[in-house]
């Protein structure tokens, strides 16, 4: 759905401590969001491959929708979170959705002809390593329990071995020199220094806290697959990712849409679209199947749809937030909202790192995002001619 906020009955009253939380970044030629020329700005969420998969099909068909006026390379600022991060910087680099869109869809572009082992690696050693420590300290957690006059229990042992996990499943060191390797394919190169759009990556220090913000606007002299890596780091799964000695994990941990961010920036219009969407499973309407073809609740599903639910609803409340809270302190922010249908299973039945599913999923996102265009034409040719932009004449669609 496209949602554009209202433009009337909101208090705009900011409180002094609630600047002192926005980031101290200036966006460039802009000292404040209410200066310089009007900025459009692209926002865009995580969810693992499907989602950047989701993401990259809704901006083809915006790159057909608009014609030559405007495409996905055109914003001015981009914010990539997560799964988002790596659509975002490619897109800051100047290499269309479209491109992407069609290299992914039909293996044209050797670039993109990528295997899982590209975009992670099985965390062996430190798997290993854990398993032997856990191993050989079994004996000395029954000693101590039984030295302490306690009955063994499951949670306890938990708690006793948690030191011996690894920091993760998986590592995204392949996933750093793959997408390098995307962009030098490309004729880009890794840097942040030579980006002509203002790109910013959130990620969040896991020691502090914090969320940093790594961007061309402030020099960052890191390299943009480093940062992709480290946004893209979803606990558990994947190992922290070490930059300048410090440890980051994924950059929707705190914020899904970094919407001040876009703000602080300058952006008069934020277009956000976001993957993850919990499905309403209203079995009245909606059929998630069992394995023996019958609808489903998500109970019935098993525990990773019950944990994937519950995250995308968590996911979900607080973009809400996000945007409730942006529309009361800049009103004259437009914001638009771009997800998949809550009724339809497409984004809900395949997990988030699915890569088989890459075909299903890009067109999904493209013919979604089409039909979206179509209905809401009016909001789309007011929104273009805001920013001085020729409206399209005509749709063509081609996913």
């Amino acid at each position: 759905m496209i949602q554009p906020d209202p433009e009337t009955n909101r208090p705009q009253a900011r409180s002094d401590a609630s600047k002192a939380a926005w980031p101290q970044f200036r966006s460039r030629g802009d000292t404040t969001p209410s200066t310089g020329r009007r900025k459009i700005c692209l926002s865009l969420s995580g969810g693992g491959l499907s989602g950047a998969f989701y993401e990259i099909g809704c901006l083809a068909a915006l790159d057909d929708f608009l014609g030559f006026d405007f495409s996905s390379t055109g914003f001015d600022i981009y914010i990539g979170v997560s799964a988002g991060a790596s659509v975002a910087a490619i897109l800051s680099k100047g290499i269309p959705a479209r491109k992407v869109y069609w290299g992914l869809l039909t293996d044209a572009d050797p670039a993109l002809q990528f295997r899982r082992g590209d975009m992670y690696d099985v965390n062996r050693w430190a798997i290993l390593r854990s398993f032997l420590k856990i191993t050989w300290s079994i004996p000395g957690y029954f000693v101590r329990r039984v030295k302490g006059g306690q009955r063994p229990s499951p949670f306890d042992f938990m708690h006793y071995i948690e030191e011996r996990l690894p920091a993760g499943l998986f590592a995204l060191d392949n996933f750093q020199s793959f997408f390098t390797s995307v962009l030098e394919a490309h004729g880009k190169s890794g840097d942040f220094a030579d980006l002509e759009k203002e790109l910013y990556i959130p990620a969040t220090d896991l020691d502090l806290g914090t969320r940093r913000i790594f961007s061309n606007v402030d020099g960052s002299t890191c390299k943009i697959g480093d940062v992709v890596a480290a946004s893209s780091a979803i606990p558990l799964l994947f190992r922290p990712v070490r930059i300048d000695g410090r440890d980051y994990i994924d950059g929707s941990t705190g914020k899904v849409a970094h919407i001040d961010v876009a703000v602080r920036a300058g952006a008069s219009t934020i277009l956000i679209i976001n993957p993850l969407v919990n499905i309403s499973n209203d079995r009245q309407t909606v059929c998630l199947p069992r394995g023996d073809g019958r609808c489903a609740t998500i109970r019935e599903k098993g525990m990773s749809f019950i944990q994937d639910q519950a995250s995308r609803i968590e996911t979900r409340v607080r973009l809400d937030g996000e945007i409730r809270r942006c529309q009361v302190e800049y009103p004259s922010v437009k914001l638009y909202r771009i997800e998949p249908s809550s009724s339809e299973p497409m984004m809900f039945l395949h997990h988030t790192m699915s890569y088989t599913e890459r075909e299903a999923i890009l067109r999904y996102g493209y013919t979604s995002m089409t039909a979206i265009l179509r209905r809401r034409r009016a909001v789309i040719e007011d929104l273009m001619q805001f920013h001085g932009l020729n409206p399209p004449d005509e749709i063509s669609v081609g996913g």
